[in-house]
């Protein structure tokens, strides 16, 4: 398919990597930048070919693969557009090399993750040959070849859906949509067109959407998809339950989503159920990591604000909440409506008096750790023998004790680990 071709690569990060590799092995020659000085180094030492793309004559290229964190108001992905130069994606590249797949795309602000993991967990529980990636996990040209009957799951961001001009997805999802990336869209309806191209190429015989209509612009999308005459399902949160697992008005969405998105490819409502059941997060966001009869720890370290820790609070009761770390700005007025669910807050990090202040004026109960270990032991020990749920939901960045969120979530399940060693976890 590419034999011969002359392709321009924009980015040599892990996707850029493998988008070489990959047209290389197809016969192309590349000519090969990132704006990245260490990046170009890394790049020249896995033997990639590198070519100054800030002068580069863009009208000897057939295209330009841009890597999905790079906008159009990059110098060089400008000079390419004027030169008319197409610009594509990795997905676009995925979808042309196995073109006898099956294709499910998943967007939105807000869950896409998750749920983009629960399909391919319903779908391997169900016995079929999937591969996960695009926007979460690993880049699509990473992925394996597969072949007729098999499926790739694909988070698609708004960036890389600018980016799949001629591709059609089998099945695909909206889930949401709230303020986000407006640097690159410039404003909310530059993002919902961006988003909208999830749905390109489909006509009434070919494509499936799935579309959540819990705010106004999934009934938007709703309205858009409907009048092209696509074969539409539309779903909500009111549609689905919590699971042990998935808890708060927001899984429930992902799960009405992944519910609907297999049903369009045939999965039997038993095969769903089980899969939905036995799916237990992904890592770090609202993770069950340890549950009894009467008490389970929650690893939601990617709450790294205070906005995402209310929708955790939302979700349980009887709480011990560990917070704190880097403070982001906005404060913590947002917890207000869920502070009644805090039995007792252990605060670490530069946040913990901050938050303590602001507990203090609302009547909660807290003690200041300075530690997550420390916050774990003393959790441990206030909730023996009563309900409780042990919540690590930071509402803070980790980088004054950690190097990410998930180095902390990962340090939390280590801490509760050795607290609740030899005893039974059935989480």
């Amino acid at each position: 398919m590419y034999q011969g071709l002359h392709i321009a690569v924009l980015g040599l990060g892990l996707a850029g990597k493998h988008t070489v590799t990959a047209l290389q092995s197809a016969g192309a020659t590349i000519y090969a930048w990132d704006d990245n000085e260490t990046a170009r180094e890394t790049a020249k030492n896995d033997n990639i070919p590198i070519t100054d793309l800030t002068a580069f004559d863009f009208t000897t290229v057939d295209f330009m693969v841009v890597s999905p964190g790079i906008p159009d108001q990059n110098p060089i992905v400008t000079r390419a557009i004027t030169a008319g130069c197409p610009i594509v994606g990795e997905v676009k590249l995925r979808y042309d090399m196995s073109p006898d797949a099956t294709y499910v795309g998943i967007t939105g602000t807000n869950g896409k993750s998750t749920t983009t993991a629960l399909v391919a967990h319903i779908l391997e529980t169900a016995g079929k040959t999937v591969a996960i990636g695009g926007n979460f996990g690993l880049p699509a040209l990473a992925l394996p070849h597969l072949g007729a009957g098999d499926i790739y799951v694909m988070e698609m961001s708004s960036y890389m859906l600018t980016r799949v001009d001629g591709m059609r997805f089998d099945v695909a999802g909206f889930l949401n949509m709230t303020p986000d990336h407006l640097d690159w869209h410039g404003t909310m309806d530059g993002y919902f067109d961006a988003k909208m191209h999830i749905f390109d190429n489909m006509t009434g015989d070919n494509g499936e959407a799935v579309v959540c209509t819990d705010d106004d612009w999934g009934n938007r999308a709703l309205d858009m998809v409907t009048t092209r005459g696509i074969h539409t399902t539309a779903v909500s949160y009111e549609n689905a339950i919590e699971t042990t697992f998935l808890r708060g008005n927001h899984n429930r969405q992902n799960i009405a989503m992944a519910t609907a998105i297999c049903q369009r490819l045939g999965i039997s409502t038993a095969d769903i159920t089980a899969g939905v059941g036995s799916f237990q997060g992904l890592a770090h966001r609202s993770q069950t990591i340890y549950h009894t009869d009467n008490i389970s720890y929650i690893n939601d370290s990617k709450a790294t604000n205070a906005d995402s820790t209310a929708v955790a609070l939302g979700c349980y009761t009887d709480i011990h909440w560990i917070a704190g770390g880097r403070e982001k700005t906005g404060g913590y007025d947002v917890l207000k409506p869920h502070l009644w669910r805090i039995k007792h807050a252990y605060l670490i990090g530069e946040g913990a008096n901050n938050i303590g202040a602001f507990l203090a004026d609302n009547g909660v109960e807290y003690t200041i750790c300075e530690t997550l270990e420390r916050a774990v032991t003393t959790a441990h020990t206030n909730t023996q023998g009563r309900d409780a749920t042990v919540l690590l939901s930071p509402a803070c960045a980790s980088f004054d004790q950690y190097n990410s969120f998930a180095h902390r979530g990962e340090a939390f399940c280590a801490f509760v680990q050795n607290c609740v060693a030899g005893g039974t976890d059935n989480g």
